[in-house]
């Protein structure tokens, strides 16, 4: 239960699973935090201790580390903290690459990984709305998991380095109510580290 990352890595994908439903409760089931390197860490938070849960809360709440993820609204509504210096690509490929999903809906993550990173990305409604908290987790869905933020933090470098994003649109502060505003201020398959 050691906390995965370094002062280093100051750009970290970020996503988390919770199981909808009248049989849920209203608890993150897992926090997934990818690093540029490819390596995906993935928090049981159904398991982690109070340090962990106590870690996890100071590296949300630190607006120098850039926290990288795609309609990152619910995730940090769920996560019930206050989270800061995050940039929520769907916000960046609608206003910055003028991306619309269907029916002029938001853009979805299969087609900012398409748009941005040349991938096609195939995503499985039934594991989306699956049992996060049953325990084991099969490796389809650890898989499953890693992905929408090792896609985050991937297209965020590449959008960085190939696309000069306004700074407007470079982070989305969100605030402790979980609603997201902006503020001017930071391939291949990901490692697995079930943490």
């Amino acid at each position: 239960d050691r906390w995965p990352l370094d002062a280093q890595d100051v750009v970290v994908g970020l996503d988390a699973e919770w199981t909808t439903g009248p049989s849920a409760t209203a608890s993150v089931a897992l926090v997934q935090l990818a690093l540029l390197n490819g390596t995906v860490h993935i928090i049981d938070m159904l398991a982690a201790t109070p340090v962990l849960k106590e870690q996890l809360r100071d590296f949300l709440a630190d607006p120098e580390k850039i926290k990288v993820g795609f309609a990152l609204d619910g995730d940090c509504r769920r996560l019930g903290c206050d989270v800061k210096g995050c940039v929520d690509l769907q916000e960046v490929c609608k206003d910055v690459l003028r991306l619309r999903g269907l029916r002029g809906h938001l853009p979805g993550l299969g087609q900012m990984a398409e748009a941005v990173l040349g991938l096609s990305v195939p995503k499985s409604k039934e594991l989306q709305h699956c049992d996060w908290e049953q325990r084991p987790l099969e490796d389809e869905k650890l898989e499953y998991a890693a992905l929408d933020a090792a896609l985050a933090v991937q297209a965020y470098q590449h959008l960085i380095l190939s696309v000069a994003m306004p700074p407007k649109h470079m982070i989305a502060v969100v605030r402790s109510s979980g609603k997201a505003g902006r503020e001017a201020p930071g391939q291949g398959q990901p490692d697995f580290d079930p943490t």
